[in-house]
This record gives C-alpha cells, sequence and structure tokens, in this order.
C-alpha cells in the first residue's frame, strides 16, 4: 500500500513539473511575441539591423539604445545592443 501512495505521489510532482514548465514556456512566449507586434518598434528594430550590417555601428547603437528604453524586457533588443557593444570594442582593440 505504501508503495502505490509513493508513486502517486511522484506522479503528482512529475505533473506539477510539467504544468509549471508549460506555464513557463507560454508566459516567455507571450512576452516575446508582444515585444514584436508594435509595428512602430519592428520598423526601428529593421532599421538598426541594416546600420549594423552596413557598419554604421553608432547609428545602429542609438536606435537599438531607443528601442530598449521604450521596451526593456525585450531580450532581443538587448541581445542587439549588446552585439554592438561588443563589435565597438573588438573595432577599439584592432
Amino acid at each position: 500500500m505504501e508503495r502505490n501512495n509513493d508513486k502517486t505521489q511522484q506522479a503528482g510532482r512529475i505533473s506539477l513539473r510539467l504544468i509549471s514548465s508549460t506555464l513557463f514556456f507560454i508566459v516567455i512566449f507571450c512576452f516575446h511575441v508582444n515585444a514584436q507586434t508594435d509595428p512602430a518598434l519592428d520598423n526601428k528594430f529593421r532599421l538598426a539591423q541594416l546600420m549594423e550590417q552596413d557598419g554604421h555601428l553608432d547609428k545602429a547603437e542609438i536606435i537599438f539604445s531607443e528601442l530598449n528604453a521604450a521596451q526593456p524586457w525585450n531580450y532581443t533588443f538587448l541581445e542587439a545592443l549588446n552585439r554592438i557593444y561588443i563589435r565597438q570594442k573588438n573595432m577599439m582593440l584592432q
């Protein structure tokens, strides 16, 4: 009888972990989707990417900074700004 109780408790813990993990990923997905729905910010992001690709890192930095200020929770904007900082640092070291 005790063995069945242990299995039931273990199954309950696994189920709770699965629900928690699923909920976590849903929340993260919603933030990501919500962050990309503003057309103005999306256009600015594309412009900054073009500036970065063309080597205009100073202009890209300004735009990515504005985007990061507008949506500080948006990891995509933060990651892009960090990428610019790293490229600028590498250029200074050369």
